[in-house]
């Protein structure tokens, strides 16, 4: 919880009943619940029980870490890898996803920690060898968000940040290994918004909601307590839950010493979303750069009070009631909230009885008692019926403040007085468009009812179309009575001093001719579809304007609905930002950009799309997304709004394709090319599609097979979204063999220009030398991303000297070594984040014989410390390499390991095999290194018994025969010189006093402090079970030999006392690291590329269009040659469209054996954003009349990392859109600023859209001229 406080906190997961997880947040406030009642707020637990409240999908299967809770031990016997493996593979055969599926969410790191270790990924036997080692306990913690310790990290990657795990492979794992918390079990929903549609996904993020009592002040007291909620959950069901919990703070209330809970209730809540960290500038004009997450959660309180803090007004009415008539519906909480992460702020109130007032009225009613003549407000009828409507006035007599309201659209004898100071009559008024929805966000083609002035007493009204729209302010020709023949009705007077729009309406009414009239967009002459008239459910339903949001706004007793975005006027004509609603910024980047495209831009807004809609196209959507995507546009460039939500947008693209369905971070060049391609189906021209192929050169000329090609494109495919953006690519391919050619040419919509960098990463080490006394030294190289790590060490080897043989690579994760690199494995594997730890041994290890010793069958069998149980000598955690050891120790007893190392020779390795140590394919012996594991002993809670903490990497010792376990002790003694502070040390026993050497016991007098209590004590521990003492075996500071059982001496815990924990030097252990002067020199290049010449876009334009020879792994078949061969592959760009797209490719993706590797180039790109000139790159001809000059107007941007990343975008609103002023605007979601047109060009450039300069072109002028290609429009 943010700010340090405790909160209680509640789960609901299959029959449980609500449980407490946190203590309680405290506050002093006083004030508690309020008397009084009321019907409709009442909680309906009979209702509750009907839904079957605890048996449906449970709230969020819990994340169960709370205030002391404890690690999960292992609870089953140890098999083999590859038995686990086995078994995890019969778990996982043939299951698919059902809604309600429980899942648990783990750490992609463990999961491919245990994938190398058991082998999981290919079938083996169970006595096959493995490589890796053996992970810990099942861990989430590191995509546990920083500020709720109850939520995921947002924008988290499945398969690359997280896996996840249906319950009974879980609860395998877990009996195996035990789990440490937090754990996140999570269930499956079903999202699809249609009846009979399955779409099916984990719910990551459940809701999360903070429950707040209202005093009987109206504001919240300062209490709060914690449910998370399904969205599966039906309304009903989740108000339920919500009660329950707030019901109970009631009763733990101080001044409620009785437990007593009133009996009428009511619950309001409001969304709140966790932003990005781009909506925060940096100050100086610069968008501030997101963290190593991407994703910056807002604070708690962000749109919500502060603890005991009164609520503004504002902030009062922006929740939302359950009241009786929305929650006695089947709506989910899918239904109301269709985002990601996001948060409910939930006030309960209460009151005693039926007549008392309710506590929040005087906080909601305050604005009522300020309403003034022509204050604009929502009203409701005696009849029930809302409508939009003006205040006439205000009387005050004898302390009552009564309202004239007048309905528009209605005769002044329907206008009424309201008394606002009385509660029951002042909830006849809301705020504008609470109760009545937004419909005045006009386009041509949209349908409204018309007034006939004529008769103003009892006025004819008729059904009406929009033929044209002007501006306020173009009122000169609206005066005219006719034009073009056509009788007109100017503007009327009481409506030419009204702002809005200018709207020319055509009605049919009972005369021959049909009535032509203009009217103001805001006024009373036109109303909302069938306000007067009678719908008839016969005929087609008319088109009406309506916000794309779909309702717009909640508000105190509203209706359930959509957020349509925040009202008003904008500074310029589509400057309106865009409502993230869970991780959706690349989708707002995109649509930014795509409305600012002019030809489809004005395409929609003037109406034309509606003779192009298809709804037999059984590729595209019929008709629907065209049709919401009109009513976006309409909201974007209406005038009407600054910030929009695309609600509805978002969910018609989600149930067409369930990859933007979700609340995952997705890519905006992914967005584009769906949402461009899904309008160009639904308005593709063509009706019918005939079967087409590739058109073949076979030698004739470019220019012929081009035609032809284009020709048959249009074929299939023809709308406005060809005509302006589609483009023609030219392929040559040649066999590598016989020269064999091949030209075709391919339709584009946008090109992916490759970026002319080096394949390379850059690759941090952390390297610790043989002497531990020196602290870890930092370096950095830039490697080709197709190199091993073998070429790692010999870089290291290059820089500082040291052996290559001598070194060993290790990754770490949460101070345990996951597995040791062999020499061979690809960098490519390597995941960016990864920590390698270089460790410099004291004797190059010895390589294994790969010939198993003819008698050493069954030492072999012993698998590394994990074998089957019942070999001799071996049994409890030991399992069967115990037993290999107690073979080995009837022949090899006595025999020991030491610290100095030696060369190979031919008995190595059945030496090796000899103790228990079989040869490993990690590059040596696996009894020939030690990891020292650095631990702190400390007291648990209530005095009760010791736990331990692990710190820092562990450090890797090479052993060989000789070593006693006061040479461990030495060395280790040899590192704590650097860990502990030597002024608090010493006046620490003398290392040669009596008592110390051979028989000094855990630590010997040289670990003491001045006291005689050890600073330190060796312990041999199992693979990384560290959670308690109990599994530690003590090591005596001996002359004996170290171990002879060298599987479970792998790894020695090195656990600091309380006392040595005293002494320690916590800065040097936690931050006491080098930075090698690669580390520097790196750092120095990267604070320099900005100033190094950067990448032109011709030089990308020259990548795209240069001869390469296919891989092995997409070669062509030759015709000629009848085989599949790398044959050479060249682009050329042949015609390019009015819209020219461009996406630099700056994410790479190289596949590798456990996850792909991914990378993001961050070179900057100078393009230009104006006069970009195409002549030089396209090959086809091109009409003389025809422009090859372009004109930048918009870029999608990309800052931070892969999966964590932020989208923003900016726009220029250029010639062809509304208001054509020029400027560029930073549209940051729901942020817009002016740009400085010199800021522009950044490194966050991802896609580029220029138009062509002077007059559009059908096809961009191809030739031969359109007209030969033209195909007949239906």
């Amino acid at each position: 919880v943010s700010a340090g406080r405790s909160a209680k906190f509640f789960f609901c997961a299959g029959d449980r009943s609500s449980v407490p997880l946190r203590t309680r947040e405290s506050s002093e406030a006083s004030g508690g619940p309020g008397p009084g009642g009321g019907r409709r707020g009442r909680a309906r637990t009979p209702r509750r029980e009907r839904e079957g409240a605890g048996r449906g999908p449970c709230d969020t299967g819990a994340m169960e870490k709370a205030g002391g809770a404890r690690a999960v031990p292992a609870s089953e016997p140890r098999v083999t890898p590859a038995a686990e493996a086995n078994a995890v593979r019969e778990l996982m055969r043939n299951k698919t996803m059902g809604q309600g599926d429980q899942y648990h969410v783990i750490s992609f790191r463990w999961w491919q920690a245990w994938v190398q270790y058991t082998g999981y990924e290919e079938p083996q036997e169970d006595t096959m060898d493995t490589s890796g080692e053996r992970p810990g306990p099942l861990n989430a913690a590191e995509l546990v968000s920083p500020t709720f310790e109850a939520e995921l990290k947002p924008a988290l990657v499945e398969d690359y940040d997280y896996k996840l795990l249906p319950l009974a492979v879980y609860n395998k794992l877990e009996g195996w290994y035990g789990a440490e918390q937090p754990r996140f079990q999570r269930t499956a929903i079903n999202r699809a918004s249609q009846p009979g549609l399955v779409d099916v996904i984990v719910e990551l993020y459940p809701v999360r909601g903070r429950v707040g009592i209202v005093g009987d002040n109206g504001q919240p007291t300062g209490e709060y307590e914690y449910v998370l909620l399904s969205r599966q959950l039906t309304v009903a069901v989740a108000q339920s839950r919500i009660t329950t919990v707030a019901d109970s703070m009631i009763k733990r209330r101080a001044d409620n010493p009785n437990g007593v809970v009133p009996m009428w209730r009511r619950i309001w809540y409001k969304s709140v979303f966790d932003e990005p960290a781009e909506t925060a500038d940096a100050g100086d004009g610069e968008r501030a750069d997101v963290n190593s997450d991407g994703y910056v959660v807002v604070n708690e309180e962000n749109g919500a009070a502060a603890d005991n803090a009164e609520e503004s007004e504002e902030e009062a009415l922006a929740y939302v009631l359950f009241d009786d008539k929305s929650a006695s519906t089947r709506a989910t909480l899918l239904d109301l909230l269709d985002a990601g992460p996001v948060r409910l702020e939930i006030r309960a109130e209460y009151k005693g009885s039926f007549d008392d007032p309710w506590p929040r009225e005087s906080v909601l009613n305050a604005w009522k008692l300020r309403l003034k003549q022509g204050d604009e407000i929502d009203a409701v009828d005696t009849e029930g019926n809302w409508y939009e409507a003006l205040v006439m006035g205000r009387e005050e007599i004898d302390g009552k403040i009564n309202v004239k309201v007048h309905f528009m659209g209605w005769g002044h004898r329907w206008d009424d007085d309201i008394d606002v100071t009385d509660s029951k009559a002042a909830s006849r008024i809301t705020k504008r468009n609470v109760q009545v929805e937004f419909w005045r966000n006009f386009a041509v083609g949209d349908n409204v009812e018309l007034k006939d002035h004529k008769n103003n007493k009892n006025p004819t009204w008729y059904s009406g179309e929009i033929e044209q729209i002007r501006d306020e302010g173009e009122d000169e020709d609206l005066s005219t009575t006719s034009k073009d023949g056509k009788a007109i009705d100017p503007l009327q007077a009481e409506e030419a001093a009204l702002p809005g729009k200018r709207l020319l309406v055509v009605a049919n009414t009972s005369q021959r001719e049909p009535m032509y009239r203009w009217v103001c967009a805001q006024g009373e002459h036109i109303c909302k579809m069938y306000t007067h008239l009678k719908e008839d459910r016969h005929q087609p339903k008319p088109r009406a304007s309506y916000s794309s949001g779909g309702s717009s706004g909640y508000g105190y007793g509203g209706t359930y609905g959509y957020d349509s975005g925040t009202r008003g006027r904008p500074p310029v004509a589509g400057a309106v930002g865009l409502r993230n609603l869970g991780n959706t910024c690349f989708m707002n980047s995109m649509l930014q950009c795509i409305s600012h495209t002019p030809q489809l831009t004005s395409f929609f807004l003037g109406g034309e799309w509606r003779k192009d809609v298809n709804k037999d196209n059984p590729l595209g959507m019929n008709g629907k997304l065209a049709t919401v995507y009109a009513d976006f546009l309409k909201d974007v460039w209406g005038g009407n709004h600054t910030v929009v939500a695309p609600t509805g947008l978002k969910r018609t693209v989600g149930n067409f394709n369930p990859t933007f369905a979700g609340y995952a971070q997705q890519d905006s060049q992914e967005f584009m090319s769906f949402l461009l391609d899904g309008l160009h189906e639904d308005l593709n021209r063509n009706q019918t599609k005939p079967y087409t192929e590739q058109v073949e050169s076979k030698g004739r000329p470019d220019a012929e097979v081009a035609a032809e090609q284009w020709r048959r494109h249009l074929l299939r495919n023809d709308s406005v979204v060809v005509d302006h953006c589609h483009g023609l690519l030219r392929s040559h391919l040649t066999c590598c063999k016989c020269s064999n050619d091949s030209i075709t040419f391919d339709p584009f919509l946008s090109l992916s220009l490759p970026l002319p960098v080096h394949n390379t990463r850059a690759v941090s080490i952390f390297l610790l030398r043989v002497d531990l006394s020196l602290r870890p030294e930092k370096m950095t190289v830039d490697m080709e991303s197709r190199a091993c790590l073998g070429d790692v060490k010999k870089w290291i080897s290059d820089q500082t000297g040291i052996d290559a043989e001598r070194l060993v690579l290790t990754d770490v994760w949460q101070h345990k070594v996951t597995k040791t690199y062999r020499d061979k494995h690809p960098l490519s594997e390597v995941r960016e984040d990864d920590d390698i730890w270089a460790h410099e041994l004291a004797s190059a290890p010895v390589e294994p014989d790969l010939e198993e010793p003819e008698d050493g069958e069954g030492a072999a069998a012993a698998a590394d410390g994990e074998g089957a149980e019942g070999g001799e000598g071996g049994s409890g955690d030991g399992g069967g390499a115990a037993g290999g050891a107690g073979t080995a120790e009837k022949g090899k007893k006595g025999w020991g390991l030491g610290l100095f190392g030696r060369k190979k020779n031919r008995g190595d390795a059945a030496q090796a095999n000899a103790v228990g140590g079989k040869a490993s394919k990690e590059g040596y012996p696996a009894d020939q290194y030690v990891d020292l594991v650095l631990m702190l002993e400390r007291k648990n809670q209530g005095g009760y018994g010791y736990r331990i903490e692990v710190f820092g990497p562990p450090r890797r010792i090479h052993v060989a025969p000789g070593t006693t376990n006061a040479d461990v002790f030495a060395k280790v003694r040899e590192m704590n010189s650097r860990f502990l502070d030597t002024e608090k040390t010493k006046a620490a026993a003398d290392p040669g006093a009596a008592g110390s050497g051979a028989t000094a016991p855990n630590g010997g007098e040289d670990a003491d402090g001045a006291e005689g209590a050890p600073l330190f004590k060796l312990v041999s521990t199992l693979v990384y079970n560290y959670q308690t003492p109990s599994g530690h075996t003590p090591i005596e500071e001996t002359a004996e030999p170290f171990t002879s059982r060298a599987s479970e001496r792998r790894l020695v815990g090195v656990v600091y006392t309380a006392e040595g924990y005293g002494v320690m030097d916590d800065q040097e252990v936690r931050m006491g690291v080098t930075s090698h002067r690669s580390h520097e020199e790196h750092q120095a290049r990267k604070e320099r590329a900005g100033e190094r010449a950067s990448i032109s876009l011709r030089d990308c334009f020259s990548q795209l269009t240069v001869r390469e020879q296919l891989n092995e792994t997409d070669m062509w078949y030759c015709a000629r040659c009848k085989e599949h061969v790398r044959a050479y592959k060249k682009f050329d760009l042949w015609s390019v469209p009015d819209v020219l797209i461009l996406h630099l490719k700056r994410f790479q993706y190289l596949p590798g054996t456990y996850f792909v590797h991914r990378q993001k180039l961050e070179d900057l790109v100078q393009f230009p954003l104006e006069s970009l000139d195409m002549s030089d790159f396209v090959r086809g001809p091109v009409a003389e009349d025809v422009d090859m000059h372009y004109d930048l107007y918009a870029v999608s941007e990309h800052s931070g990392g892969l999966g964590g990343g932020h989208y923003t975008a900016v726009a220029r609103n250029m010639d062809g859109l509304e208001d054509p002023t020029g400027e560029w605007f930073v549209f940051n979601d729901a942020g817009v600023s002016r740009a400085d047109p010199d800021r522009i060009v950044t490194p966050r450039a991802y896609v580029l859209f220029y138009k062509r300069r002077g007059a559009d072109r059908r096809w961009g002028g191809i030739v031969p001229a359109e007209a030969d290609l033209a195909t007949p429009r239906n």
